[in-house]
């Protein structure tokens, strides 16, 4: 298990949020921009440092990690951050193998998972960390939202990082299957960095990589699904990945009118 730090407060000032209803019409309201329970920089390295070392065993088990990244501090944001949550502890990833870069705590039962703000220097950290335990026996899901822009990812901290430098981060693992979800604007640059991993890839986005869309349509009935019976068009009592992107497609291009990207590897993962 993850060692358990006292968790340190980041930001507790309020900072007003405003949310347009209908035409014209503004709410206002405070709302707290980090959440208190979120690790500093300093103790997700300290934790790090202190997991102990994989045995010869531990590598030839296959094992599955997750990273989440939101450099957003949104409600909407939040909510994907705590469905994908929901939905990888359901899958059975072990809250010590997943990676939290946001600006919210998901909510859970003795929470262990690694959870600091969605900053370059963090996210620099987890995936060092990660590259030197993942083996091709491994799974790494990755999952991206909050907001982009062209062949860019936005972070905490007013940072960006390029899909370029990302995608050596998540390649350097050398993982035996990748599965990576976007849904912020411009996320179909994802599902192109995904065509130069190796392994068993699968990638899906909201959009292509040259527009912009709102993720909601999307991240919501996709996270969903996987705690539903919606998704299962085959009715073999399994959510497959594909069929939780296909419903998430449909209901995301009967809104937006958006079309959602993917890309397959040969022999993909087909489910968490």
């Amino acid at each position: 298990m993850m060692n358990q730090l006292k968790r340190s407060v980041l930001a507790t000032s309020a900072v007003v949020s405003a949310i347009a209803v209908g035409i014209g019409t503004i709410l206002l309201f405070d709302t707290p921009k980090y959440d208190s329970a979120l690790l500093t920089t300093e103790q997700v390295k300290t934790i790090l440092v202190r997991q102990p070392v994989l045995t010869s065993q531990d590598h030839r088990e296959r094992r599955k990690y997750a990273v989440v990244i939101n450099g957003d501090y949104s409600s909407l944001h939040k909510r994907n951050v705590t469905d994908a949550f929901a939905t990888l502890i359901e899958s059975g990833y072990s809250q010590d193998n997943i990676f939290l870069l946001t600006s919210n705590f998901p909510p859970s039962r003795n929470h262990s998972s690694i959870t600091a703000r969605g900053t370059e220097e963090n996210l620099k950290i987890v995936f060092n960390y990660l590259d030197e335990i993942i083996d091709r026996n491994d799974t790494l899901v990755v999952y991206t939202t909050g907001h982009g822009g062209y062949s860019t990812l936005a972070l905490d901290d007013n940072e960006i990082t390029v899909f370029s430098v990302l995608g050596k981060l998540i390649k350097e693992t050398n993982a035996g299957s990748y599965i990576l979800i976007a849904d912020q604007c411009y996320s179909g640059a994802v599902v192109e960095m995904a065509k130069s991993l190796d392994g068993k890839v699968v990638a899906y986005s909201d959009i292509d990589a040259n527009h912009s869309t709102f993720c909601d349509s999307f991240a919501r009935p996709f996270w969903d699904s996987f705690r539903t019976s919606s998704a299962d068009s085959n009715s073999d009592g399994i959510i497959q990945l594909d069929e939780a992107f296909t419903l998430a497609c449909a209901n995301h291009r009967e809104e937006s009118g958006d079309e959602c990207q993917s890309y397959h590897s040969q022999n993909p993962p087909t489910s968490f």
